[in-house]
C-alpha cells in the first residue's frame, strides 16, 4: 500500500554517538476507544537550520547535504577535515491510532579528506518513539533502517501529531492534523443524491486513491465508501487494494487483484442513453452491465490498442502497458472488441471466450485463459502467478508499484519473463520468469521480494 511519502530529506550528522537531546515518549495521552486518522499537511512543515550554508534542505526535493568540503565566504576549509553527508527517509503519508506506523532514515558518507575515522547519524522523533540511524565511516560508507513504532489509541483525541527529522542541529518537522480526509481532498458524499453524471464507490478495501480533475497532478486522495467520482477523474489502485464503482445505468465496475489505473473519460446522458467510456491505462477492470428497458446504456472500455463495447453482459479487460496488449475475456453476453490498429478487424467475443491485442496484431478468438497462452498461461495468469509472489512480499520490504507503467509482460522460453517495478524502501525493477506453474525470480531485488526481505 501507499503508505510512504518521500519526506524533506535531513540527518542529524555529528561526531559523537551520543544524541543532543532525548525525547521522552506520550505514554499516558488522552484517550479515546474510537481510531482517529491524522493526515500530514505538507504546507504546515517546518525547518529550523542554523547549520546553513553548509548543510542545505530542499523540503520540496525531500533531500538534504551537509557539504563540508568548502566555505562559501571563501574562507579557510575545514575544522576537522572534509567531508559530504546525504540523507533521505521515508516519513507516512497519515497515522492512525491503533495501528502501527514507521518511518525509515537513509544516510551516506563520502568525499572525505583526511582520510579518517568519523561517526554520522541522523535521528526521528515521532509519538512514543525515538530513534537515531548511525554510520562509523570507514567501516561504513552508508546505512538505512526502517524503524516501527505503534500509535497509541490514546492520541484519538487529539487534535495534531509530529514527526521531527534532526540534521546536525537542524529540525525538520511534519505536522499530521486529524481529519476525515487529507488537506485538499474532498470529504463524504454519503448525504447526496445520486445523479446521472456521478459514479459512486459502494465498496473499497484499502490501497485505493483518485484523483480529481482539476487537482495537482501530485494530489492523490484516499477512496472510501460514497467517494463520488466524475468526468475526467481517475482511480489508482495498489495491488492488494479493491474497489466498486456504481453507474448511474446500474451498471458496475470491480478493479481488484493488479496495480490498476483507470479514469473516466466521458459519463453522460444522450437522447435517453447513458453512455460511459472508461479509460483503462494499466491493469484489470470486470465490469457488469445491467441491460434495462428503462434506462438504455452505451457502455465502453478503452485501452491504448482497442476499445470494448456492449450492452448488457458481464466481462473483463486486462491492460499491460509494458508490452501495450490487452486482453479482454467475456463471461456473459457479448462484447465487441475493436482493435485501433489498421487493418485489424473487429470481432464479437461471446461468453466463455477471450481475444489478445497488441499494437499491431491480434489473437483468434478463443477459450478465456488460452489467447496468447504459453506454456498454460496467458499474460494476465502469468503476472497474476507473479502478483502473488510480491504481495507476500510488499509489507515486510516496505514496497508497492507505482501509479503508471507498473508492469511488462512479454514472451520468453517456455513460458513469460516479466517484469514489475517497485517503490519505496526497496525500489526499483523486479524481474521473473514464469514457466507453467513455476516462478522464479531473476534478480537481486526479485529474490529479496521472494524471501520477503528476511
Amino acid at each position: 500500500m501507499r503508505s510512504w511519502a518521500l519526506a524533506a530529506v535531513a540527518a542529524v550528522v555529528v561526531l559523537s554517538g551520543v544524541l543532543g537531546a532525548v525525547f521522552v515518549p506520550i505514554s499516558d495521552a488522552p484517550g479515546a476507544d474510537t481510531a482517529a486518522t491524522f493526515y500530514l499537511d505538507e504546507s504546515l512543515t517546518t525547518v529550523s537550520n542554523p547549520n546553513a550554508p553548509e548543510l542545505t534542505i530542499d523540503a520540496a526535493a525531500r533531500h538534504a547535504v551537509w557539504d563540508h568540503t568548502r566555505r562559501p565566504d571563501g574562507g579557510p576549509c575545514c575544522d576537522g577535515g572534509k567531508w559530504t553527508v546525504t540523507h533521505d527517509w521515508l516519513v507516512p503519508e497519515s497515522l492512525t491510532t491503533g495501528e502501527g506506523s514507521a518511518v525509515t532514515l537513509a544516510l551516506v558518507v563520502s568525499d572525505v579528506d583526511p582520510e579518517q575515522r568519523l561517526y554520522m547519524q541522523m535521528s526521528m522523533r515521532a509519538p512514543d518513539s525515538n530513534q537515531a540511524l548511525g554510520v562509523q565511516y570507514p567501516d561504513q560508507q552508508g546505512a538505512r533502517e526502517t524503524f516501527h513504532f505503534p500509535i497509541s489509541a490514546g492520541y484519538a483525541s487529539a487534535n495534531e501529531l509530529t514527526i521531527t527529522i534532526q540534521v546536525v542541529s537542524a529540525e525538520i518537522t511534519y505536522h499530521y492534523k486529524r481529519a476525515a480526509a487529507p488537506p485538499g481532498c474532498p470529504g463524504s458524499n454519503s448525504a447526496r443524491a445520486a445523479a446521472l453524471n456521478e459514479v459512486r464507490v459502494t465498496a473499497v478495501k484499502p490501497g485505493v486513491e483518485f484523483h480529481k480533475a482539476g487537482m495537482p497532478d501530485g494530489k492523490w486522495c484516499p477512496v472510501t465508501v460514497d467517494t463520488v467520482l466524475k468526468q475526467g477523474d481517475e482511480i489508482s489502485l495498489d495491488p492488494d487494494g479493491e474497489v466498486t464503482l456504481a453507474f448511474a445505468d446500474n451498471s458496475t465496475v470491480t478493479l481488484r487483484g493488479f496495480p490498476t489505473q483507470l479514469k473516466i473519460a466521458s459519463f453522460f446522458t444522450e437522447g435517453g442513453v447513458v453512455r460511459t467510456e472508461i479509460l483503462l491505462k494499466m491493469g484489470e477492470v470486470a465490469a457488469q452491465v445491467n441491460k434495462s428497458e428503462a434506462t438504455k446504456s452505451d457502455f465502453r472500455i478503452k485501452t491504448p490498442t482497442d476499445v470494448s463495447s456492449v450492452r448488457g453482459t458481464k466481462f473483463v479487460v486486462f491492460y499491460d502497458p509494458g508490452s501495450k496488449t490487452s486482453l479482454t475475456s467475456v463471461k456473459e453476453g457479448v462484447v465487441r472488441v475493436d482493435p485501433k490498429k489498421a487493418g485489424l478487424r473487429t470481432v464479437a467475443v461471446r461468453a466463455g471466450k477471450e481475444v489478445e491485442v497488441g499494437r499491431g496484431s491480434m489473437s483468434n478468438v478463443v477459450g478465456i485463459g488460452k489467447a496468447g497462452a504459453r506454456n498454460g498461461n496467458n499474460r494476465r495468469e502469468a503476472l497474476a502467478r507473479v502478483r502473488a509472489v510480491i504481495a507476500r512480499g510488499n509489507d515486510p520490504c516496505g514496497s508497492t508499484t507505482p501509479r503508471r507503467g507498473a508492469f511488462g509482460v512479454k514472451p520468453a522460453e517456455e513460458g513469460w519473463a516479466i517484469s514489475v517495478k517497485l517503490i519505496g524502501e526497496h525500489r526499483g525493477t523486479s524481474k521473473w520468469r514464469v514457466a507453467g506453474r513455476k516462478v522464479k525470480p531473476l534478480n537481486a531485488l526479485a529474490k529479496q521480494l521472494a524471501k520477503r526481505c528476511a
